[in-house]
């Protein structure tokens, strides 16, 4: 659910990625059945984030090819915060475990997210001949 986002934040399109990050896990819910209800709001805070912090790291460093994984990394801390909040979006699970668990099963996620965040930059930059409008 990550990959949509990326794409959008590395391009400059704000206004797309924050759409995609709303609406992506619910998209998802509706077509695949999952995540939960829950699930798709801890989804939408994490890509919230992740886009945020993504497009952030962006504006004051240039686009990088290992932006992806800080980004990753803040949107599960955002996710554990909300979690912290409102432990029933995890099923009541305590939010240290569920955040470390969660980045642990996500590294190999991570490690794909970073190679398409370095594919982009080397082979279609954003504003690039050829390359998406940076609007």
């Amino acid at each position: 659910m990550f990959y949509a986002p990326l794409l959008a934040a590395l391009w400059g399109r704000r206004q797309t990625a924050v759409s995609l990050a709303i609406l992506a896990p619910w998209l998802n819910r509706i077509v695949t059945g999952y995540p939960s209800a829950h699930g798709a709001v801890v989804m939408m805070v994490q890509l919230l984030v992740f886009v945020g912090i993504l497009r952030g790291l962006v504006a004051r460093l240039g686009p990088c090819w290992y932006q992806a994984a800080p980004a990753f990394l803040a949107a599960m801390a955002a996710a554990g915060v909300a979690a912290t909040i409102m432990p029933g979006l995890i099923g009541g699970e305590s939010a240290a475990p569920w955040v470390a668990r969660n980045v642990t099963l996500a590294l190999p996620g991570i490690g794909i997210l970073m190679l398409i965040n370095w594919a982009v930059l080397r082979f279609y930059p954003p504003g690039g001949d050829g390359g998406p409008a940076t609007a």
